[in-house]
């Protein structure tokens, strides 16, 4: 997924055009379904998911936060490479988080390493589980 996020120097007119939020990208080959898009007013707790489609007005200091669709997975992601998966980590495309829970990879607590025991231990489980 990628994020981008500015604030409104002052008040504008917002118009938005995207897709992929009902219908995000698929995934292949026993892949999972990728994350859909949001527009997001004010991100936090008093935030606003605005339409795909849209015009609207946003007042001076406002924030906006566009997330573009993420792509939907190609195989089973408990078979991707440890190694992989902790690369993507390093490189800022996912987190320590998102490595445990789509993946089953797990980390060191500073995100640097791969646990190869645990790694093994949360993949048999996970598989196990069938999900």
């Amino acid at each position: 997924m990628y994020m981008r996020q500015g604030i409104s120097r002052r008040p504008s007119v917002l118009q938005l055009r995207s897709d992929k939020r009902r219908f995000p990208p698929y995934g292949l080959k026993g892949g999972h379904t990728g994350s859909p898009s949001l527009n997001i007013l004010n991100p936090g707790p008093n935030q606003q998911i605005l339409p795909t489609l849209a015009q609207s007005r946003i007042g001076h200091e406002e924030v906006i936060r566009h997330e573009m669709a993420g792509g939907g997975g190609r195989g089973d992601p408990l078979q991707r490479e440890p190694q992989a998966v902790l690369d993507d980590v390093l490189n800022r495309r996912m987190s320590v988080d998102a490595a445990r829970e789509s993946y089953g990879v797990v980390l060191s607590d500073d995100g640097a390493t791969i646990d190869e025991s645990a790694t093994a231990a949360l993949r048999a489980q996970t598989s196990a589980h069938g999900s």
